[in-house]
Parts: C-alpha cells; sequence; structure tokens
C-alpha cells in the first residue's frame, strides 16, 4: 500500500494513485528528508526505498552522526529520521543538535520501546518516536506528528520571543520618557512625542531612539 506524506507545503496538492491515510496528500513540492541508519538496520528494512515510493525525497542517507549533522547543515532538509543506534552516542546528541541549530524536525528509529529511550528522545527535542517494523503505516505518520509539532513548537517559541522584546522596548522607552522628563523638564505626553517624532524622522525604532537617549542622558548632570 503505497501512501505520502503531509507536511506543512504551500504548494498546490495533487491526486495520489493508489489508497492511503486520508489525511496524508502528496504535494507538487516533494518533502525533503535526511534518512541516519545503522547498517544492520538498513539492511533489514530499506527506508529509504519505502520513503521514495510513498513521495517523499530522501536527499542525505547518513551513517553516522556527523555525517548526519553536516547533510543537515547543507541540505536542510524539512525532516531527519535518525535510528537511535547509528551514531556513537545513540543520535540523541545529533537529534538535539540538528533541531537546535538548523530548526529540523527530527524522528527518532528505535528497535525497542525502551522509557529511557523516550525519555532521552524527549529531552533532545525528538518529535516523534519509531519502533520497528518501520513500516508506512507507522512511520508516515510519526513523520506528519514530527513536523506539525515542530511547527507548533516555533510558532510559540516565536511568539514568546516577540512579547519578550515588546516588553524590552516598552521598558527603554519608559525610562528615556523618564529621563526626558528629568533631565529636559518635558511633560510626560511631551516626552513620548519627542520619542515618537524622532524615531520617524531618523525612520528608527522607539526603542533605539530610547536607548540613545538612556546612554545620553543616563549620566549628564
Amino acid at each position: 500500500m503505497t501512501s505520502s506524506p503531509a507536511v506543512n507545503r504551500t504548494a498546490t496538492p495533487i491526486p495520489t494513485r493508489a489508497k492511503g491515510r486520508a489525511n496524508l496528500h502528496l504535494v507538487a513540492t516533494r518533502p525533503r528528508l535526511l534518512l541516519a541508519q545503522d547498517e544492520v538496520t538498513a539492511t533489514r528494512t530499506d527506508l529509504a526505498a519505502m520513503l521514495e515510493g510513498a513521495g517523499f525525497d530522501v536527499v542525505g542517507r547518513a551513517g553516522d552522526g556527523g555525517q548526519a549533522l553536516a547533510m543537515a547543515a547543507d541540505l536542510r532538509p524539512d525532516a531527519a529520521l535518525l535510528h537511535a543506534g547509528a551514531p556513537a552516542d545513540g543520535g540523541f546528541r545529533t537529534a538535539s543538535e540538528i533541531g537546535r541549530k538548523y530548526t529540523t524536525p527530527v524522528v527518532m528509529l528505535a528497535g525497542q520501546s525502551d522509557p529511557g529511550l523516550i525519555k532521552e528522545a524527549l529531552a533532545a527535542g525528538v518529535m516523534a518516536y519509531v519502533v520497528e517494523p518501520f513500516t508506512q503505516e507507522r512511520v508516515l505518520p510519526a513523520i506528519e506528528m514530527a513536523v506539525a509539532r515542530h511547527a507548533e513548537v516555533t510558532a510559540l517559541r516565536n511568539e514568546v520571543t516577540e512579547i519578550s522584546e515588546r516588553l524590552d522596548a516598552r521598558k527603554v522607552i519608559e525610562r528615556g520618557k523618564g529621563l526626558l522628563m528629568t533631565k529636559e523638564k518635558m511633560t510626560e505626553p511631551e516626552a513620548f512625542r519627542f520619542i515618537q517624532r524622532t524615531a520617524m524622522d531618523r525612520r528608527l525604532s522607539m526603542r533605539e531612539v530610547a536607548g540613545a537617549l538612556v546612554e545620553r542622558l543616563a549620566d549628564s548632570k
């Protein structure tokens, strides 16, 4: 049975020829995968062939953690599938680095469902965990889940960063207003309008203007 992946792509879906999961579809631009397997598992299960047949583009096949990291840096795949026994470190350090450095969702492939391994995988930021046998029914939904979870986590992180930046900007602007009121004897509305007008005239953000005012006025008498 041939299924096809659902990945966050803007390309228009095209119909698949074979039956598969109702929520999976093949997109015009094939999702790009990085695959890292040990030799034993690669011999027992040809994941690359299965994934290619399901509509993925396996752009890299790595045999160890160093190769996987180098390929992730060069190829920037849509997702990475790492076997838990492929790199010497068990794959978790590699998974963590790929997810952190290249913001690539990682699916961990394992020979057994071990609570310790699952805990390590979660700590490494792995988005999905698949146990043998590596069939389409197991692997494809895991990739779908990893991509979706990664998108949610990324959006949340971006939102937190944006809120933090806004709060920081507000603090700097308030500090700049306070110094204008103290040092230049402006009222609060006058100080705010001064920062706002200066920012518009110089094509800077109000935070940048306020920051410059803080540097200039903080130590002045």
